[in-house]
Formats: C-alpha cells, sequence, structure tokens
C-alpha cells in the first residue's frame, strides 16, 4: 500500500527473493511487477543452464496476472549473442510479455 500511496504502480522484483504472497498482493493491489533475473558470472555457466534458469522463473510466475515482463541483467562481458539468446528464448516462452536487457553503466572516465 506505501507503493500505490506514492503513485507507484511498478516494482522490479527479483523472482528468487519474492514470496508468491508478494506476486498475489501485486495482483489484488494493481501493481505491475517486472521480473528481473540477474547473472553476475558467466565464466562457469552453460547455456542450458542459463536458458533454464529462465525457463524455471518464467514457469513459476506465468500465471500471476501482475507480472508484466522480465528483465535480464547480464555482466558487461556478456556477448550480445547471448543477450540475443535469452531474448529469443523468452518470447518463445511468452510473446505477449515484454523483455529488456538491463546493461550495465560504463565505467566512468578516470
Amino acid at each position: 500500500q506505501y507503493i500505490k500511496g506514492d503513485d507507484f504502480n511498478a516494482v522490479l522484483a527479483r523472482p528468487e527473493e519474492c514470496p508468491e504472497e508478494m506476486y498475489r498482493l501485486c495482483t489484488d493491489l494493481g501493481i505491475y511487477v517486472i521480473d528481473m533475473v540477474e547473472l553476475d558470472d558467466l565464466q562457469h555457466a552453460d547455456v542450458e543452464a542459463i536458458l533454464q534458469r529462465f525457463t524455471q522463473v518464467h514457469l513459476r510466475n506465468r500465471n500471476h496476472p501482475c507480472v508484466v515482463g522480465m528483465c535480464v541483467k547480464l555482466p558487461k562481458n556478456a556477448p550480445q549473442c547471448l543477450h540475443q539468446l535469452i531474448y529469443s528464448h523468452l518470447k518463445s516462452l511468452d510473446d505477449e510479455r515484454f523483455v529488456v536487457s538491463l546493461l550495465p553503466p560504463p565505467p566512468l572516465p578516470t
């Protein structure tokens, strides 16, 4: 209710940290949720494991009406083809919700 009271209508959520109750409350209160999946380290991850993680998040939250999209946060050294692969994979699971890629900010000049 604090969110609605401050005129916010959306939250960026990390699904691994959010209980199912939060999604039900957001649906009841009319608050949109954007699920953010963050990959910190790609050195030891294979593509199948990465896609499986996104699939699990999608399957867990696909029936919540409040979830309007997914945000993908990859490390700055992630190749562009990985961004495209994840985007294509998520759109194949659900072509109605949006997918955005959150890129890290460029380094500050020294």
